[in-house]
């Protein structure tokens, strides 16, 4: 703690001293840091910051797990679904999803709400609706009424079809072509 906030060369000074995050005057006294710290430590936590962007302090710190800290870093990405915020790696864990599956469809353009709370399995098609002759259906359902393949109205979606073309013209696989 003491050496991230005030010695230069040490190599995350960057991320505490140099942005001044400091250490309370009184706790460059080992022992009322021991005094103010002691009686709350438990095997196994490290001392760790509530605010990143506040100082060393008996109101700033507390002990955790190095997996509660970890939710509490400087570059962890943030999402609000309704008025929760959390980090990617929290989300991940309360969706189930993962944090990896979350940040991919992210990098893909999906919104917050469809990363969060479409199933594992499910794809943005799932989300895109169509309205033809005054019905509206995903790829789905338009495939159960044509008959067309899922994949092929997609195809066609992607490329640009106008509705009547995607939904009216015949499918032929290419293997009998």
């Amino acid at each position: 703690m003491m050496s991230r906030c005030y010695n230069g060369k040490h190599k995350f000074y960057r991320r505490y001293g140099g942005r001044g995050i400091f250490v309370d005057i009184n706790w460059h006294d080992k022992n009322a840091f021991i005094a103010d710290m002691l009686p709350t430590y438990k095997k196994g936590l490290t001392l760790d910051r509530v605010d990143n962007n506040k100082s060393y302090s008996k109101e700033n710190c507390l002990w955790r797990t190095q997996k509660q800290q970890m939710n509490n870093i400087e570059s962890n990405r943030l999402l609000t679904l309704g008025n929760e915020t959390r980090n990617l790696s929290e989300w991940g864990e309360i969706t189930g999803l993962g944090k990896d599956v979350i940040y991919h469809r992210l990098a893909l353009g999906w919104s917050v709400e469809d990363s969060l709370t479409l199933s594992k399995f499910s794809t943005r098609s799932e989300r895109i609706i169509i309205k033809y002759n005054g019905m509206s259906f995903g790829f789905k359902g338009w495939s159960e009424i044509t008959g067309i393949p899922k994949s092929a109205i997609y195809d066609r979606y992607n490329r640009g079809w106008d509705v009547e073309r995607m939904l009216t013209t015949p499918y032929t696989s290419k293997k009998n072509a």
